[in-house]
């Protein structure tokens, strides 16, 4: 039996995440080899070497140098003693520290020996501490001469035999994980390239045995979706779920043929069906012709003369309304005019009326306006006074300008005549020079603004006055319009009473002939609507005598 493809590709993915863990597995085992490696020369070899350090100078610095110094007078007798006792504490502090350690059998054999050396060095030690407390200072020079040298020079030494073997077992324990990690290294790259293999295992047989026939199965399909039932569909003898897939492809492929001869089947019953509905629906329209075209026929010929004598009453209808509107149209005209006249009357006494309120309304603002052209014409004289005063003040400026200027001329001669002296002082002459140039050129600026605007103050001053002139001309004007408009008032107001009294007449006549035009309407009207419904049956049978042609012609055509 042929496996799944869920099979496969789990067993692949498996085999790949098996490797992956024991490679992970394997690189932590390693890490964790390698600390504790890294722990062990750190707190077996590396803090050893600092404590034998520390015993080694405690016996040839502490105790030995101290001795000497007490011996040359450099150090008291007390402190020499005090020095050599911390010196021996801190060996036996370092000492026990350090052989509580993980130590090898040649260390521990070196440190049997070292121990030997150094209770004879302690031995040496207490004499020695009994001649600095009685302060015996020729007995320390020879006891330092013939005991204390012979006996500290043996345990240094082995102390540097102890400290030669931690550097050389770390060395050892470095070679080892050096050697440690080319393994375990080579072991790595062996098992990633062994993953690498069964990845690209894997991805081959993806290839292979999916996508491969997945785009066939798919070019199949979009053939068979376009109606290709000709199309052959692959891989359906597989026993996988690419297999099951190409069968129900398969079976969609067999109900499309399916469906094609259904629908074959289909068009050709519906041709037959189609052949026998039209020879019905023929006979059909034959029957209907025959019985529906008299009935038609008889319906035209009485719209028709109906149509004929509505034309009749319509057209004596339209005479009498149009001489009734003759008359009523001529009456209306005329009270229309009259009453035109009489509103037009009524409207110029109105506006008579407005025009004069207008004309006091401007004889007013002229008024105000002279007043205010007497006060713009003293303010823009004062103006012409201030702009003389500041024209007075510019030429002042323009004097104190040329005379600064004449001063930083003289201030620079007499600084070129002081010579490097005067250099300094000959650049803030010019600075003031330039100063008194450029306000000499503002001022003449200014004194040209200030002249064009005492001439346009003039200007304005005799523009005022001109106002002043024009708008009492306006007052005078405005009273004698005013006059002569109160009479014309008189006169429309009388004009617009007598039209008035014309329009009421006329209005009397025009209602009397519109009566005589409504009823010639009426008449008008109902001969129109006779008329129209005479037409609208006539249109009426002609388009149904049309509908039946075609109703009949598409039956027939059906």
């Amino acid at each position: 039996m042929a496996m799944s493809l869920r099979t496969i590709l789990v067993g692949v993915l498996a085999a790949f995440g098996l490797m992956l863990g024991f490679e992970a597995f394997t690189g932590i085992t390693t890490l964790e080899t390698a600390n504790e490696r890294m722990k062990s020369v750190y707190e077996d070899r590396v803090v050893p070497l600092r404590d034998l350090k520390i015993v080694s100078d405690a016996y040839a610095v502490m105790v030995v140098d101290s001795s000497h110094k007490v011996r040359g007078g450099a150090m008291p007798w007390t402190d020499g003693a005090a020095s050599v006792r911390k010196a021996m504490a801190t060996v036996r502090e370092r000492w026990q520290a350090y052989t509580s350690t993980s130590l090898t059998a040649e260390e521990s054999r070196m440190v049997a020996e070292t121990r030997a050396a150094m209770e004879r060095a302690d031995a040496v030690v207490a004499t020695l501490l009994r001649i600095l407390d009685n302060r015996d200072k020729a007995g320390l020079d020879a006891f330092v001469a013939r005991d204390l040298y012979p006996t500290i020079d043996p345990v240094t030494e082995h102390v540097s035999g102890l400290i030669d073997l931690q550097v050389r077992v770390a060395g050892n324990e470095f070679a080892d994980s050096q050697n440690s990690y080319v393994g375990e290294r080579r072991n790595s790259w062996l098992l990633v390239g062994a993953a690498a293999l069964l990845l690209a295992a894997g991805i081959a047989i993806v290839l292979h045995r999916v996508i491969a026939p997945v785009t066939a199965m798919t070019a199949a399909m979009a053939r068979l979706a376009g109606g290709d039932v000709t199309v052959t569909v692959p891989a359906t003898d597989r026993g996988d779920e690419i297999g099951r897939m190409a069968r129900a492809v398969a079976v969609f492929k067999d109900n499309a043929i399916e469906k094609q001869r259904i629908e074959a089947e289909q068009e050709r019953l519906k041709q037959g069906m189609e052949a026998e509905r039209r020879r019905m629906m023929a006979e059909l329209a034959d029957r209907f012709e025959q019985a529906v075209r008299g009935v038609v026929t008889q319906v035209g010929g009485a719209a028709g003369q109906l149509t004929a004598s509505a034309r009749s009453l319509s057209s004596l209808a339209e005479q009498s309304r149009s001489q009734a509107a003759a008359v009523a149209g001529a009456s209306e005209q005329t009270s229309a005019n009259v009453q035109t006249v009489a509103a037009s009357a009524e409207e110029m006494a109105a506006s008579i009326g407005e025009i004069t309120r207008q004309v006091g309304e401007t004889a007013d603002v002229a008024r105000r306006a002279a007043e205010r052209a007497g006060s713009t014409d003293a303010t823009i004289r004062q103006l012409a006074d201030h702009a003389k005063a500041i024209g007075d003040v510019v030429q002042l400026i323009n004097a104190i300008a040329a005379q600064t200027n004449l001063l930083a001329l003289n201030a620079t001669i007499e600084a070129a005549r002081a010579g490097e002296a005067g250099k300094g002082f000959a650049v803030v002459a010019g600075e003031v020079k330039n100063l008194a140039s450029q306000t000499a050129k503002a001022t003449e600026e200014i004194a040209s603004q200030i002249g064009t605007m005492q001439s346009v103050t003039g200007e304005a001053v005799d523009a005022i006055a001109e106002i002043g002139r024009t708008i009492d001309d306006i007052n005078r004007i405005a009273a004698a319009v005013a006059a002569a408009i109160d009479q014309q008032d008189a006169a429309a107001r009388e004009i617009a009473r007598n039209v008035q009294q014309a329009a009421v007449g006329t209005e009397e006549i025009s209602s009397n002939i519109v009566v005589v035009r409504q009823a010639a309407d009426d008449t008008g009207t109902a001969a129109h609507d006779v008329l129209g419904a005479a037409q609208t049956l006539s249109a009426d049978a002609d388009r149904l005598s049309a509908e039946v042609e075609r109703f009949i012609g598409q039956v027939r055509s059906a």
